[in-house]
């Protein structure tokens, strides 16, 4: 019969793939990474001298609001590093095997994000597989290779064009404030038109300037309280806004 294990700490979830021995590859699917998920991977690394080529993580456009491009750098370290471009990444998956095809495969509803894995009420299942035996749970292998197939390799100059984005965010900390009421009139067009969304958690009439908005927004979106689709607002209007592309209202 097949141990499964569950939990509602993530961390001790990520424990039980600590505990198998001789780790030879490690892969991971996360819709969102922050700089303690990326620490693991590298302790994990370090401990079982992983090569590079043998660890994948696969990552949503949209994985990080904060310095996307700096833990890119750091997981190109010691990691091979996957975009999924073609299709929407919601799976938060690890898979660890070791030499003998012994492995472990951790899935649940927890990002490898400080809230994911710390502070969040999550439930993460962990599964015995043998990877070298052509048996039901060999899958796993094949949802991996469906997400290379899905996905774009991280290169330098993709790297680049996170880091062209965070300036971009970043320069929406000092946007004049006559165009406050721009921004705002194309942030409710957008809602009104693309994204209905009954809960918005920030109300738009009572963004006061440009530097109050990112503050709660990014607060917000850094604790994934925000609906996926905001993301899809801040990254169509910061580049709007910062490039001054004002649209027809």
């Amino acid at each position: 019969m097949d141990s499964i294990y569950f939990d509602w700490k993530t961390s001790n979830a990520l424990d039980k793939i600590e505990s198998l021995n001789d780790i030879e590859f490690l892969h991971v699917a996360t819709a969102f990474m922050e700089k303690q998920g990326v620490i693991w991977m590298c302790q994990l690394a370090q401990k079982f001298a992983i090569p590079k080529k043998r660890i994948k993580v696969f990552l949503s456009i949209d994985f990080s609001i904060n310095k996307p491009a700096s833990l890119l750098e750091q997981l190109d370290s010691f990691a091979t590093i996957y975009i999924v471009t073609k299709q929407t990444l919601h799976a938060k998956t690890v898979l660890a095997v070791n030499k003998n095809g012994i492995g472990k495969v951790m899935h649940g509803s927890a990002n490898l994000t400080l809230m994911g894995m710390k502070h969040n009420l999550e439930l993460s299942s962990v599964l015995d597989v043998n990877v070298s035996k052509k048996d039901k749970n060999t899958n796993i292998q094949q949802f991996f290779e469906r997400l290379e197939e899905l996905s774009d390799a991280v290169t330098q100059e993709i790297i680049a064009r996170y880091h062209e984005r965070e300036k971009a965010v970043d320069s929406l900390l000092f946007v004049p404030e006559s165009e406050t009421s721009i921004f705002k009139s194309c942030l409710s067009m957008t809602i009104t038109r693309y994204l209905p969304l009954k809960n918005l958690i920030v109300s738009i009439s009572h963004i006061k300037t440009m530097k109050h908005f990112w503050k709660v927004m990014l607060h917000l979106l850094r604790r994934n309280y925000v609906p996926n689709a905001m993301l899809f607002v801040i990254n169509c209007w910061t580049y709007m806004i910062s490039w001054n592309l004002t649209p027809k209202i």
